[in-house]
């Protein structure tokens, strides 16, 4: 054992070097397995992600459609309150004016029913 032959010795350090490349070739694939499976997890995250946020999505359209519906019936309101207001204003403008034409009216004059009377 002490005298290997050359052609022997080479031949041992040959397939002492494909042995080596055979295991770091088998611990790259291993890694490449285990970078596929983290690429898959954070996929599937993605994923999942995507739908919280499409959902989240689609609630707060719901949620402002309806603040939208109730923006409009407050708007719709408004304006009717606004037209009951200027009615309102409208009518005590007219009944102030006839206050103010029944105050300029000589004393001995009044108005009742339309007609004049006069009081003696």
């Amino acid at each position: 054992l002490a005298v290997i032959p050359e052609a022997e010795k080479g031949k041992l350090i040959s397939e002492l070097a494909v042995l080596k490349k055979t295991e770091e070739i088998k611990s790259l694939e291993n890694m490449c397995e285990m970078y596929q499976e983290e690429i898959k997890k954070v996929r599937d995250d993605a994923r999942e992600a995507i739908k919280v946020s499409e959902n989240q999505a689609t609630e707060a359209c719901k949620r402002l459609q309806a603040m939208n519906a109730e923006l409009v019936k407050s708007q719709e309101t408004a304006r009717k309150m606004q037209q009951l207001l200027v009615g309102a204003k409208e009518r005590n403008q007219e009944l102030k004016t006839a206050l103010d034409q029944e105050r300029l009216q000589p004393l001995g004059k009044g108005m009742y029913n339309g007609a004049e009377t006069s009081t003696v």
